[in-house]
């Protein structure tokens, strides 16, 4: 898999023009193996520089979640072992600690919490901008999507990162 910087770079690439991609290129590919809290610093440079430039953020980091093949695979042998049971789905994955473990259906959606940071690269860093937990969004976004074999929503209603207790998420 590649590294957190590779895909995001990648993920700016499709979204915006060329010098944009070559300035944030500069700040995120620089230091090849950089240490998780110099990766971190480049990353939230880099964030803070597409914000600078009024880049909608959300699609970005969406397309570079750090969801395994693995994982997916173990969540759809979930979903199937459910037999398309989604309260049942649901509560396998809070066994198996996949999302956080702390997945609920209420009635607007499934609620998914974290109540610690799961990222190395958020942990690492002073100040990250907020718009980077819409890395977890699409992270939730896809694996929710992919098994359910379904279009799905996914809305930040709080985050860590925002001074917050835990990090929740609405799927629909």
């Amino acid at each position: 898999m590649s590294t957190k910087t590779e895909r995001l770079q990648a993920s700016i690439a499709k979204s915006c023009d060329p010098e944009l991609t070559a300035k944030t290129s500069e700040i995120l590919l620089s230091v090849p193996k950089a240490t998780p809290k110099k990766q971190a610093k480049q990353i939230g440079e880099c964030l803070n520089l597409l914000i600078s430039n009024h880049e909608d953020i959300a699609p970005i980091m969406r397309r570079c979640n750090c969801l395994s093949d693995s994982v997916l695979k173990k969540a759809s042998a979930l979903y199937e072992e459910a037999g398309g049971d989604l309260d049942l789905f649901l509560s396998l994955l809070n066994e198996q600690g996949i999302g956080g473990g702390h997945l609920t259906r209420e009635e607007d959606g499934i609620h998914a919490v974290y109540t610690r940071c799961y990222c190395g690269i958020a942990k690492n860093a002073k100040d990250m901008p907020e718009s980077y937990c819409e890395c977890s969004a699409g992270w939730f976004q896809h694996l929710f999507s992919s098994v359910l074999n379904r279009d799905v929503n996914v809305t930040i209603l709080h985050t860590i990162l925002s001074g917050q207790q835990d990090c929740t998420f609405l799927i629909s």
